[in-house]
């Protein structure tokens, strides 16, 4: 009888076969595999962190050469995104309905809305979706048909 193939075998065990004492490497592995189902370790503290600038496997600089990437001039910052003047919740949305989609599409999309707040939506969230629906007259009254077909929702 031969051994159970290998992906049948992971499978089997889980995405964690490796931690398994049989299936161990013989020399430590530096990879970033950490937590998940079938657990056979308990869990390192921190964070997979790469690259490797908290306590990784170094570098290897002398056999590949310096790391390859993008630089950058002047300092990198995480921040909060601060709005420009032209930033709003109707333009994008506005200028995709007016100006990419043709009158097919734009059917399509008042139908999907349509059917999506026909079916168990209260009348509160329908006015609103209405209501949200913009300046065009036709969008709007498309939108409010399926509550004149259908009666307000229970």
């Amino acid at each position: 009888m031969g051994a159970i193939p290998r992906d049948t075998h992971r499978y089997r065990i889980g995405p964690n076969y490796a931690q398994l004492p049989p299936n161990r490497a013989r020399s430590q592995v530096n990879g970033y595999a950490k937590d998940g189902p079938m657990r056979y370790e308990p869990s390192r503290a921190g964070a997979p962190y790469a690259p490797n600038s908290h306590g990784g496997p170094p570098a290897a600089v002398e056999g590949f050469g310096d790391p390859t990437g993008w630089r950058t001039a002047g300092e990198m910052v995480r921040e909060a995104y601060r709005p420009h003047s032209e930033d709003d919740d109707w333009g994008q949305a506005g200028t995709q309905v007016r100006q990419v989609l043709d009158d097919a599409a734009r059917e399509r999309l008042v139908s999907d809305i349509a059917g999506h707040l026909k079916d168990g939506v209260s009348g509160s969230v329908l006015e609103r979706a209405c209501r949200a629906s913009g300046r065009r007259r036709g969008f709007k009254d498309r939108l409010s048909a399926p509550r004149r077909r259908f009666g307000p929702p229970p």
